[in-house]
């Protein structure tokens, strides 16, 4: 479903931002198949065109180093996608923890 929808506004001349809510969230979930699950969403997205992925810690409990060690991995994901254009990564956070800069 990621694929098609991504790849039918792509088709229409829409710029496609994938807004990956809860990410941060779902990569700690199932024993780190969360995460296997939430990377393979991201190059979906990536290789059906949408050119920007941002990645949510949409309940602002992740703790600043494992967004730095799950975003890592993230690119590292993205950069396996083959596509002319590649997605950039943004990331969206809360400050629910009280340990923003």
């Amino acid at each position: 479903m990621i694929h098609e929808t991504v790849e039918y506004l792509v088709g229409e001349g829409r710029e496609v931002m994938v807004d990956l809510e809860h990410y941060f969230d779902g990569c700690a979930a199932m024993g780190g198949k969360g995460e296997q699950y939430a990377l393979r969403c991201l190059q979906t997205a990536a290789s059906a065109g949408a050119t920007t992925l941002v990645l949510c810690d949409t309940n602002g409990g992740t703790m600043p180093w494992v967004i730095q060690e799950r975003t890592s991995r993230a690119l590292l994901a993205l950069s396996q996608v083959p596509h002319p254009h590649p997605a950039k990564i943004g990331i969206h956070t809360h400050n629910d923890t009280g340990m923003a800069v």
